[in-house]
C-alpha cells in the first residue's frame, strides 16, 4: 500500500500539486493580494466628514511591506458600522434592567448574609449588619472586576451605585 498513488483522471495527487504550485509561481505577479484589496477599499471608501481621505497608521515601517492598521473611524466606515454602534465607549444608562438587577441582587445578598449570620451563626443583628454590608459590597465589586476583564466587558461605576442602593435598602429593612 505504501507505493500506491492516488489518482484523479489519470493524474497523481503529487503531479496535481506540482502543477498548482507551478501555475501560482507563473502568475504570481498578476494575482491580487488581500492586503492590496483592503488598501484599495480603504482608499475608495474612507473619507472624513469633510470629504478628505482618512489616514491610517502603520504598525511597522513602510519598506517592510507591513499591512496597515486602521483607525477606529476607518474601521467604522470600511465595515459599515451603524452610527448608534460607532462609539467605542459602552452604553451604560442609569435606568436599565441591569441596574434593577444589581439593586435586587445586592438587596437579597445582604438580607441572605444577615439571615445566615443571625440565625445560623448566632450573631446579634447589630454585629452581623456590617459583615453583611461588606460581603454584599465585595460581591458587587468582584462582579465589576470580572466584567472589566471580559473581552467586551467594562467596569461600571453605575452598577456599583445600584449595588450600594440595594445594600442601603436592605440595611434600612434590617434596622426596622
Amino acid at each position: 500500500m505504501a507505493g500506491v498513488l492516488l489518482t484523479s483522471g489519470g493524474v497523481s495527487l503529487a503531479q496535481g500539486q506540482a502543477r498548482a504550485v507551478g501555475l501560482m509561481a507563473k502568475y504570481a505577479d498578476s494575482l491580487i493580494s488581500p492586503s492590496s484589496l483592503l488598501e484599495g477599499a480603504v482608499q475608495a471608501k474612507l473619507r472624513t466628514p469633510y470629504g478628505a481621505p482618512l489616514e491610517s497608521t502603520r504598525a511597522t515601517p513602510p519598506h517592510l511591506g507591513a499591512p496597515r492598521v486602521l483607525t477606529w473611524e476607518a474601521q467604522q466606515r470600511l465595515y459599515g458600522v451603524p452610527a448608534q454602534q460607532a462609539d467605542p465607549r459602552p452604553r451604560d444608562p442609569w435606568l436599565a434592567r441591569d441596574k434593577a438587577q444589581h439593586l435586587a441582587f445586592s438587596f437579597l445578598w445582604t438580607l441572605g448574609t444577615q439571615y445566615s449570620l443571625v440565625n445560623k451563626a448566632d450573631w446579634s443583628e447589630r454585629r452581623a449588619l456590617p459583615a453583611s454590608i461588606a460581603v454584599a459590597g465585595a460581591v458587587g465589586l468582584a462582579k465589576e472586576v470580572y466584567d472589566a476583564r471580559r473581552p467586551r466587558g467594562f467596569f461600571s461605576t453605575r452598577d456599583l451605585v445600584a449595588d450600594a442602593a440595594g445594600i442601603a435598602l436592605a440595611s434600612i429593612f434590617i434596622l426596622l
